[in-house]
């Protein structure tokens, strides 16, 4: 493992130290930019594990990462694979009216452009943008 540069620049420092106060920013990114807040204030995985309740192969990992990507490893989200669907900012604009459940969506997005997904792939997309059928709307 590479090591942690002596101390951490002033910008840099900012940067982090704004993500970790930002409610608007995800957890996981506030608890990346805390446990490398942390690594540089010379705590140890253990105690840093403790202070921010993640695992002591977390907090590696997260500083390993960061040491690998730098400033991008905070906020980006991994190395997962974007969904087919993420091009398709207007999915159901076209259609007449809301899909009543999944399988219609999958169904209706096969047709009208012609991709074959499974149904649970379809649900984790629309969710994700917020959307949900008539069927599972929440009340």
């Amino acid at each position: 493992m590479t090591k942690l540069k002596k101390s951490l620049g002033e910008l840099e420092k900012k940067r982090l130290t704004s993500i970790k106060d930002d409610e608007e920013k995800k957890l996981k990114a506030r608890k990346k930019a805390t446990v490398i807040l942390l690594k540089y204030e010379k705590k140890s995985n253990e105690e840093i594990s403790n202070e921010v309740k993640l695992s002591k192969r977390t907090v590696i990992n997260y500083v390993n990462d960061y040491l690998k990507n730098g400033m991008t490893s905070i906020t980006s989200r991994g190395n997962y694979k974007k969904s087919v669907l993420s091009q398709f900012t207007n999915l159901f604009e076209d259609f007449e009216e809301m899909p009543a459940t999944y399988k219609d969506a999958t169904e209706q997005i096969k047709e009208k452009y012609n991709i074959n997904l499974s149904e649970s792939a379809v649900r984790r997309h629309l969710n994700t943008i917020g959307i949900y059928t008539e069927n599972s709307k929440r009340k």
